[in-house]
């Protein structure tokens, strides 16, 4: 585990990660609103977006978490139940991402009856700030002593960014760098998919698509705090692969609308579920099997990869776009 690190303010202890995700938050805000004007929306309903989107996403965050550590949320050490109102401390424990993404597309509709503008627009709004959002997070985690992976005791290895060093002077695989640095690689493809005219909706869809395929498998290699259900099911993995669907099941009803037969649409989706089964098997492979960790790594890699591009084949075929 590495050293959380906190400040002085006001009087007590806060953390440094708290405070930096506070002004990364805001200016993720910030930059949504700004952003908002290319889509036709105004910046006051923009401003009503991201209220709800923060609202929503600390909700729904915070609801996934403990549900899965209720144990840990809502009783002390002795076992004494201490009432539901740790729920509204976020010092204790922390949130899902996985309910934080799915409260900022909730709050799309919200925002949408509110603005009196169109839901997809918000989202598509929501792409680069969120984003960007996403890796700081993902870059300041170390700061609350998460974020690493296995320990490496190859000190070919053992350098950062690769690596970052526990207060035991031990190294760790730096699982949040991976993630962020999959991330900034992502708003670059989605910026030349930007230049494309797209519909609304199209860019949060492919952005969706390519970000739940890339984060699935490095949340695999994650050893910090971790939320399991079923002993090998992980939550997060979870969430990543229910929205990959969502983005599937929308582009499919788009594609529907505009004459896409209903074998096809079957055998896409029957497709991807079968996908989703290989991960789970790879999930469970790497726990309960001896095979080589790389190989079972390689066709997760591989089955995502062919999951990514089914889903953006369909969200950008023509039929899908009339």
């Amino acid at each position: 585990m590495m050293e959380i690190k906190t400040v002085s303010l006001f009087g007590g202890e806060i953390t440094l990660y708290g405070i930096l995700m506070i002004l990364a938050c805001l200016l993720a805000g910030a930059g949504l609103i700004l952003l908002s004007g290319r889509k036709g929306i105004k910046r006051p309903s923009a401003a009503v977006y991201c209220l709800l989107a923060a609202a929503l996403g600390l909700l729904l965050g915070r609801l996934i978490y403990c549900a899965v550590r209720f144990d840990r949320v809502f009783y002390d050490a002795m076992g004494d139940f201490m009432g539901f109102l740790p729920f509204f401390d976020v010092r204790v424990g922390s949130l899902n991402i996985g309910g934080v993404m799915l409260g900022c597309i909730l709050a799309a509709p919200l925002a949408a009856r509110i603005g009196k503008g169109k839901a997809a627009g918000y989202l598509d709004c929501a792409v680069f700030p969120g984003l960007s959002l996403f890796i700081a997070e993902r870059l300041a985690e170390p700061l609350v002593g998460k974020g690493y992976g296995v320990y490496l005791y190859d000190a070919s290895f053992a350098f950062y960014p690769l690596a970052m060093q526990t207060y035991m002077d031990e190294y760790a695989l730096s699982v949040c760098f991976i993630e962020a640095v999959l991330a900034a690689a992502l708003i670059f493809a989605l910026t030349a998919l930007a230049k494309k005219r797209l519909q609304t909706g199209q860019l949060f869809l492919c952005a969706l698509t390519l970000f739940c395929a890339c984060q699935i498998m490095p949340e695999s290699l994650r050893h910090d705090d971790v939320l399991f259900i079923f002993i090998f099911a992980r939550v997060t993995q979870i969430c990543y692969a229910l929205m990959l669907a969502g983005a599937q099941i929308a582009a499919l009803a788009r594609a529907r609308r505009n004459g896409l037969g209903f074998r096809q649409a079957v055998t896409e989706f029957l497709l991807l579920l079968a996908g989703a089964g290989i991960c789970i098997g790879a999930e469970f492979a790497l726990d309960k099997t001896n095979l080589s960790h790389t190989l079972i790594y390689t066709v997760m890699i591989a089955v995502l990869a062919g999951m990514a591009a089914l889903v953006l084949r369909r969200i950008l075929r023509k039929e899908a776009a009339q």
